[in-house]
């Protein structure tokens, strides 16, 4: 994910599928890149195992579309997620349940998954973005987060995404068991 950048549309998209292809290997199945015309770009490279549909693709988004997010990993309790909190869930991937548990319950829902997983949602519901990223309890599942040297966030599952990169001037792992919720023009910690 590429959050808050500044620059050009077309040549930070392009960034992205750059970066994105270096992860090719991790997902052969699928691959999309969105925007918001905001400057926030989420990508993923998909391997279609909950439900090889197209309807499974990420990113995914809300019925409203205010809310996009990507998600690696596999969230174990997804069904009993789904059935318990009553989500109007269009597909029958693990991944889904992740956004629609942020639309409801705000940053709260990250206890209630079970699984290995890392995440990154892009909340537009407000006048200013919200975003946020979470990586399981255990750090089963790779995250790396950067900063770009105009105030953009980087997430990335591989550190290769970061590597050689103008405009990146630091990165690090994410903590497992770790989540983090920032704005727009904030670092998040």
């Amino acid at each position: 994910a590429l959050l808050n950048a500044s620059g050009d549309d077309a040549t930070l998209r392009r960034l992205v599928v750059e970066l994105a292809s270096r992860l090719r290997h991790r997902g052969p199945d699928w691959s999309s890149v969105w925007t918001d015309g905001r400057k926030n770009f989420l990508a993923h490279e998909r391997l279609a195992i909950m439900d090889p549909r197209e309807c499974g693709d990420q990113p995914m988004h809300n019925a409203e579309g205010t809310i996009s997010w990507v998600v690696n990993g596999e969230i174990y309790n997804f069904e009993q997620l789904r059935d318990d909190h009553g989500l109007d869930c269009r597909t029958t991937s693990d991944s889904e349940v992740v956004g629609l548990l942020y639309e409801k319950y705000g940053s709260g829902f990250v206890s209630m998954l079970d699984g290995m997983f890392v995440f990154t949602i892009v909340d537009s519901r407000g006048e200013e973005p919200v975003y946020m990223a979470g990586r399981d309890h255990m750090g089963i599942s790779p995250m790396y987060i950067g900063y770009g040297e105009d105030g953009s966030t980087w997430t990335a599952s591989e550190m290769k995404c970061f590597q050689h990169v103008p405009g990146i001037k630091d990165y690090e792992i994410f903590p497992p068991g770790h989540f983090t919720l920032w704005r727009a023009g904030d670092k998040p910690e």
